[in-house]
């Protein structure tokens, strides 16, 4: 039986006793274990229903309806929007929305948490309070009692301690199994998300097989590519060939065309010429008898003018004796002259054919003009003599005046050393011997000055007579003035007449328009005329006194006229007759007129023509043997001509077929042109659909690594939340200084436990026991107890292990897939790299065959260009030709031009002239030295001013000597100023 006092009732006296005894226990056990110990002890009331521990599985919370839920926050909203501006990628964004959601449920649960834990606290205090009153009814008991119940009691509070402890354990071991459990989960999510090894190996495959199928693809096509170049290339040869061919062939054509229609019209023009000729033969029998009665005429005329030669030669011999002197009219004199022969120049052009005689008198005229230039230059040459000579006596004049002043300077000397000598003593021979030498010196100093007063003399009578010569050299050039102008007169008188006969000639170039237009058409013939002109003006410089003779050769003029205007009406009377062949004999007549024309001309010629046109009689009848003989020849050529003109059509007939063989060849070409392009369009389709497909690869493979990276930071994160739970589980000193305050306190209940056993045993106190009902559990039922709760602990420890294992495989796991992950992105970047460097390959080349076929195409439109240029510029020469046919020029621009070049040659002469005479102006200021001046010549030496005995001349270094200038006219009226005397 037990004990129970009165004064101890609880309000649990209703309970059983186990449940007393539990209560008791449990709240002696909570006076020295922590308050989490305690929460555990007060959930389990009954041991025998313990059951065991397992770890629970965290909360799964439904993402998507947090996400609906969450959504409108303003966190949600600002991702969005750096999203949208790109400023974060779509796998940050969502691991930063998991992490926000993440952190709101943790705010959740803790919050949670934080009003359990006020629940319990107030159930905590409310079990404080229960334990003081307990506590403070235990004080009653008396203390040092010892009994079995003491005994057994003290086990139980031992084992209980141990069970606190071992419930302590099992509460760390939980929470360290629902965090690894946590990391399981997390762990098997982030394994379910990545890909296994199978299917990335699958995937692999499958993309080496892509990119195997589009190497072989385009290997294939560059092949096809490469051939096709070839093809095309060869084509293009083909066609360069068939090109050339064509080209060379159209120009054959042509040439043959052109010497077809030349060979076609050329047997009527040979008989024409035939025809011609023969009658230019029979005329120029004629021509020739007449030359020759005119050649004796003309050889007893040149005897004649022979004669007269001499005499102008003695005459201009005279002449050049007295215009020797001219100086000051030469250059009015030139422009008389320049004007006469501007006006026979002008006369010369209007009389060009039929007018021998007077050409004789311009070339006299001209004759004369060269002599009175000629004449002129002697003048040029005596003005440079008189001008050498005018230098010559400057510098004697200023050498005399030199001598003069070392004269007086000796002269000076010789008094002072008079002076001297009459002041010395005239015993010492010496002074004899020195005053004979002074003397000497004297005497050849008197000597020299009057060599130099001779020579003054002369250069002074040279002088006055070149101003003599001067005066007369005025005197004859007024003279040829006087002739100058006569014979201005004289050449006006001339031109008059020369008007006269030009009109003459008018009416009988209008009766002979035909032969004028004739006339311009052999502009050559023309060129040769005017060279022999230029021959015949030079000899008639050599007639200049011949005017009397050509008033005699006028009417010979005449006459020859008068001939011509009867051959003239002969040739009417003719062309009456042949009207109906005019048309066919228009080039003969030309070429006959010209030839009566030439003849005519010839006549009229000097022995030297004589000669010319003997010489041109024999090769116009070698001509006419050679005509005979390309008559022949041009009959041969024109069968030649024939087969070539045979074989050319045969040849234009493969032309055409070969032109339309090639035409077939391109319309082909253009077809499997079109055709590639179409395959070429479909290959690049394809790449670009292999772009994308790439780029999704690629963009997938980035997004893949930016998740492995995202669960390594996540890891990391939960490793150092580990690592902080870890820190804040209880640490060893802070629960061994628990212990210490709980020991502190044991003993001090302990001593409190004995004093109220003592209490307790004290027979004296009535109320020391108090009797509890229920029953004690045996010590058996204790230990069985004990065993089920190591086998649990046990249990617990080998899951613990399993679990780290199980870690370890999937942390190997993961390293393993990373490692792979790595090496897949090489993989993948170098295939980029290849299948990009094969697009812009393939780029390249498209380009470059677009290139070509514009290049082509441009080349096309050039040849077409420049063979239009050619028809044109044919058809241009053909004109050219046909109006040279006709007599006319090629254009009328060349015309123009011909005129230019004649001017610019005139302006090139008369620069070239004008230089030459400043270069001749210029000879008379250069000095010896080379160097050019203007100024006069300046004393070289000057007389020193210092006492010495004999002063000789100093010569002047490079520069030249200060000489003040003398005095002015102004100055010689001005008298010095008398200074007044000062009155005092």
């Amino acid at each position: 039986m037990s004990y129970r006092s009165d004064g101890e009732s609880s309000p649990n006296e209703d309970d059983n006793i186990s449940e007393n005894e539990l209560d008791i226990n449990d709240q002696e056990q909570n006076a020295f274990v922590t308050d989490d110990a305690f929460v555990e002890l007060s959930n389990q009331q009954d041991y025998d229903g313990i059951k065991p521990i397992e770890a629970k599985p965290p909360i799964e919370i439904n993402t998507d309806e947090q996400m609906r839920h969450q959504s409108g926050t303003p966190a949600f909203r600002s991702l969005d929007e750096l999203f949208k501006q790109g400023v974060l990628t779509g796998t940050r964004m969502a691991w930063l929305k998991s992490k926000y959601m993440d952190l709101q449920n943790a705010l959740a649960q803790s919050r949670d948490a934080e009003a359990r834990l006020r629940q319990e606290e107030q159930t905590y205090l409310s079990q404080i309070e229960k334990q003081k009153r307990v506590l403070e009814e235990g004080e009653a008991f008396p203390d040092k009692i010892t009994t079995e119940v003491q005994q057994r009691r003290k086990d139980l509070l031992k084992y209980s301690n141990d069970l606190a402890c071992t419930n302590d354990r099992l509460f760390d071991l939980e929470y360290k199994i629902k965090a690894l459990e946590e990391d399981k989960r997390s762990l098997e999510n982030e394994k379910a998300r990545i890909p296994n090894q199978h299917e990335i190996d699958e995937k692999v495959k499958a993309l080496r097989q892509e990119c195997d199928d589009l190497r072989r693809q385009i290997a294939q096509k560059k092949s096809e590519i490469k051939d096709q170049n070839v093809s095309l290339a060869d084509k293009k040869k083909k066609i360069n060939i068939a090109t050339k061919q064509h080209e060379e062939l159209q120009q054959t054509i042509e040439t043959l065309e052109t010497d077809h229609l030349q060979v076609t019209s050329r047997p009527g023009e040979l008989l024409k010429q035939i025809d011609g000729f023969i009658l230019q033969k029979d005329q120029t029998d004629h021509e020739t008898e007449e030359l020759e009665m005119r050649l004796k005429e003309q050889n007893e005329l040149t005897a004649q003018l022979t004669e007269e030669i001499t005499k102008v030669k003695a005459a201009t011999y005279k002449e050049t004796k007295l215009v020797d002197q001219q100086n000051q009219q030469s250059e009015r004199l030139n422009d008389e002259i320049r004007s006469v022969m501007n006006l026979i120049a002008f006369e010369e052009a209007k009389l060009t054919k039929g007018q021998i005689d007077e050409r004789q008198s311009t070339e006299a005229v001209k004759s004369t003009v060269q002599m009175c230039r000629q004449v002129r230059e002697q003048h040029q040459k005596f003005q440079k003599q008189k001008e050498r000579l005018l230098r010559e006596l400057k510098r004697a004049e200023n050498q005399h005046r030199h001598a003069e002043d070392e004269l007086a300077s000796a002269k000076m000397t010789v008094e002072r050393l008079t002076l001297r000598y009459a002041a010395l003593p005239h015993d010492d021979t010496s002074f004899d011997t020195e005053q004979e030498n002074i003397k000497g010196e004297i005497d050849d100093i008197c000597k020299a000055s009057e060599k130099q007063d001779k020579q003054r003399i002369v250069n002074q009578s040279m002088l006055t007579n070149a101003q003599k010569d001067h005066e007369n050299i005025l005197m004859q050039q007024s003279d040829y003035r006087r002739d100058a102008v006569s014979l201005a007169h004289f050449a006006s008188v001339v031109s008059n007449e020369r008007e006269q006969k030009c009109r003459e000639k008018m009416k009988a170039k209008a009766r002979l328009e035909s032969a004028l237009e004739e006339k311009q058409r052999k502009t050559n013939e023309i060129y040769e005329h005017q060279k022999r002109i230029v021959d015949l003006e030079i000899q008639l410089k050599e007639f200049a006194t011949m005017y009397d003779v050509i008033k005699n050769e006028r009417n010979k003029c005449v006459n020859s006229i008068q001939v011509n205007h009867q051959k003239a009406n002969e040739m009417r009377e003719k062309i009456k007759l042949l009207e109906n062949e005019i048309e066919i004999l228009r080039t003969k007549l030309s070429t006959l007129e010209k030839d009566l024309q030439k003849k005519n001309l010839l006549v009229v010629a000097s022995v030297i023509e004589r000669d010319r046109e003997k010489h041109k009689v024999e090769k116009r009848r070698t001509y006419l043997r050679e005509l005979n003989i390309q008559e022949q020849q041009q009959s041969l050529e024109n069968r030649n001509y024939n087969n070539l003109i045979a074989f050319a059509e045969k040849e234009l007939a493969k032309l055409k077929k070969a032109y339309d063989a090639s035409v077939i060849d391109r319309n082909e070409r253009s077809v499997q042109l079109v055709e590639r392009y179409n395959e070429e369009v479909v290959f690049q389709e394809k790449v670009n659909v292999q772009d994308t497909k790439l780029k999704n690869a690629y963009i997938e493979s980035r997004s893949r690594d930016d998740e492995v990276r995202l669960l390594e930071l996540q890891i990391q994160e939960e490793r150092r939340e580990i690592a902080l739970s870890k820190k804040k589980l209880p640490v060893k000193r802070a629960l061994d200084k628990e212990l210490e305050l709980y020991r502190i306190c044991l003993e001090s209940c302990q001593e409190r436990l004995v004093e109220l056993e003592k209490a307790l045993e004290n027979p004296n106190d009535p109320a020391r026991v108090r009797f509890l009902d229920g029953e004690d559990e045996s010590p058996a039922a204790i230990m069985k107890k004990l065993e089920q709760l190591e086998q649990r602990l046990s249990t617990k420890e080998e899951q613990s292990l399993e679990k780290d294992l199980i870690l370890e495989q999937v942390s190997r796991l993961i390293e393993r897939l990373s490692t792979r992950a790595d090496a897949g992105k090489d993989d993948t970047l170098s295939l980029a790299k290849k299948v990009n460097d094969l697009q812009n390959k393939i780029k390249d080349i498209t380009r470059k065959m677009m290139a070509t076929l514009s290049e082509l195409a441009i080349h096309q439109a050039d040849s077409l260009k420049l063979q239009q240029e050619k028809n044109m510029k044919d058809v241009e020469l053909r004109q050219y030709y046909a109006r040279m046919e006709q007599g006319d020029p090629p254009s009328e621009n060349i015309e123009s031009e011909w005129q230019r070049s004649n001017e610019l040659e005139e302006r090139r002469k008369t620069e070239r002239r004008t230089r030459e005479d400043k270069e001749r102006e210029m000879e008379h200021f250069i000095l010896p030295g080379g160097i050019v001046t203007h100024a006069q010549p300046r004393p070289q030496r000057y007389a020193p001013d210092n006492d010495a005995d004999i002063q000789i001349a100093k010569p002047y270094g490079s520069h030249a000597p200060f000489k003040p200038s003398e005095p002015g006219a102004n100055m010689r009226h001005i008298r010095k100023p008398n200074p007044k005397p000062i009155e005092i």
